[in-house]
């Protein structure tokens, strides 16, 4: 590999030794971790080439411990944290020396989901790897640049979280690089990248003590490649490899459990249907309208929300217009749940007239609301994902409307607003994705709801003509995006952004 741009260490190190490893998360029962397990050690004890560990759950440790004693002692049992004191009055806190006691070995610290969450700082992981090693555990010390930024400023940045930890600890170590943007992003990230920052990192810590055999482990972690195959360990040429996240399983990856979402014109219609689909996959949803009361059909969505989905459905009145309130209510959500993981901007209007007849103020209202009100709504959420580091998904709903003149339908300026919103995703998404923000549009066909209904009566013809317009030989329901609004939101389009999705039964393709 060329190491040609990477600055000359101060120090010689030693070659580092091989490692690999997994950090279970949340994502097992205690059941699921033991199988896990089962199947690593199997192939853990026909491999003398590499160091393996595992890091499962709270809850999994005494088995885990069990089992491998019983079937693979090489493999180390580590811990996903620890407090910095030995013991104490400390509810809910986890004591090193309880965790060496059980049978770890190693104890993951500063990982960035904990710096991101619970707000811990360099000095802090300090404290817990100081604790750590005097309880005979290895810290393994999780590091990373947040911002996709210079090599300089990735080195800066990490050797700052190297130096607090190096400054108060004496023994071994291990360094997992993982970039947040990196984890964002769901992508790979570069070899040139790994090499030169490993490379580049202890020349650049001022507080490296002298050179010690003991010392020069390093582990670069990369979470984002999502493959957790126990196959992994017989793999030739892996150095230095942990993987922390688990493969989404097909349906898993539609999950939103947890998740914070905010839906714009979900007093009713589309928006209180998308909100609902959301609630069905678990999230925590913040319904955002401008009526001074939701829908009767609210409170049954709200009652579901309780009873079948265990979560929560939330009103908050705000005209998106009012761009300083938008913020605050916005900003005041996300505090709350310290994260913001997803938007859907459905707040819009329509307006049949005829272009001769159009006036400046309407047409004017309808590019406020439809297209600069989703902006606006779009960059608070933004605002709050890229200020908590978790990045995040947006989804704004245009129509098929911004591709394609209705026959018979006289709204020019509400095409063009929808237009307007095709375009706004397509920039916004080139714009915030080095954050992580994923910002995608769908485009629906003809509706029925209750506004439609109310047309039909005015216009009999178009219950039967429109749906000869499409080739399906339907209209659509709210209904029918649910799923889109799922897909959009959560793992399963981890790899989409700047698209469109048109759902129109066909009627653009003609």
């Amino acid at each position: 590999m060329d190491t040609s741009h990477a600055a000359t260490p101060t120090m010689a190190l030693p070659p580092p030794r091989r490692m690999v490893g997994v950090s279970l998360k949340m994502y097992f029962t205690p059941a699921e971790t033991l199988a896990y397990l089962t199947a690593i050690a199997h192939l853990a004890a026909s491999n003398t080439s590499l160091d393996i560990f595992i890091i499962p759950d709270f809850l999994s440790l005494g088995s885990a411990q069990a089992l491998l004693r019983a079937h693979t002692p090489s493999l180390q049992l580590g811990a996903q944290d620890c407090f910095w004191e030995d013991s104490g009055a400390y509810t809910g806190e986890i004591s090193p020396a309880g965790l060496r006691a059980v049978g770890c070995t190693l104890v993951e610290l500063g990982h960035a989901e904990r710096r991101r969450i619970f707000g811990e700082t360099d000095e802090l992981v300090a404290r817990k790897a100081r604790a750590a090693e005097r309880n005979g555990l290895v810290p393994l010390v999780c590091i990373g640049e947040r911002g996709r930024g210079s090599l300089a400023e990735a080195v800066d940045e990490c050797a700052m979280q190297m130096d607090a930890v190096l400054a108060v600890t004496a023994g071994e170590l291990v360094f997992a690089y993982e970039p947040v943007w990196a984890i964002l992003y769901n992508v790979p990230l570069p070899t040139s990248k790994q090499l030169n920052s490993i490379i580049l990192l202890p020349a650049r810590s001022t507080s490296l003590p002298e050179p010690d055999n003991s010392r020069a482990r390093e582990d670069v972690e990369s979470s984002t490649s999502r493959n957790m195959s126990p196959a992994i360990i017989a793999a030739n040429g892996v150095d230095g490899v942990t993987e922390s996240q688990k493969p989404l399983r097909s349906l898993q990856s539609f999950s939103l459990a947890g998740k914070v979402i905010l839906v714009s014109g979900a007093a009713r219609g589309l928006g209180l249907s998308q909100a609902e689909a959301l609630l069905e996959a678990g999230a925590i949803v913040y319904a955002l309208d401008r009526l001074a009361e939701p829908c009767e059909d609210f409170a049954r969505v709200q009652k579901r929300a309780v009873a079948e989905f265990k979560t929560e459905l939330h009103y908050r009145r705000i005209d998106i217009r009012e761009v300083e309130h938008l913020n605050t209510i916005v900003e005041e959500i996300a505090t709350k749940h310290a994260r913001l993981d997803g938007l859907i901007a459905a707040a819009g209007i329509q307006q049949e007239t005829p272009a001769l007849e159009y006036t400046a103020k309407d047409s004017n209202a309808m590019f406020e609301i439809n297209c600069t009100g989703a902006f606006m709504t779009a960059q608070a959420a933004a605002r709050q994902m890229i200020r908590f580091g978790n990045g995040g998904s947006i989804v704004m709903i245009a129509s098929m409307s911004g591709t394609v003149a209705n026959r018979n339908l006289l709204c020019a300026p509400y095409n063009a607003s929808k237009a307007g919103v095709l375009q706004l995703g397509r920039n916004l998404a080139s714009e915030w994705g080095v954050h992580g923000i994923r910002v995608n549009t769908i485009s629906p066909g003809y509706i029925v709801t209750g506004m439609v209904e109310e047309l039909f009566i005015q216009f009999p013809e178009r219950r039967t003509d429109w749906p000869t317009q499409n080739m399906l030989g339907r209209l659509s329901y709210a209904e029918d995006y649910k799923g889109a609004a799922v897909f959009l939101c959560s793992d399963a389009s981890s790899f989409m952004t700047g698209s469109d999705m048109r759902i129109d039964g066909g009627h653009c393709a003609w």
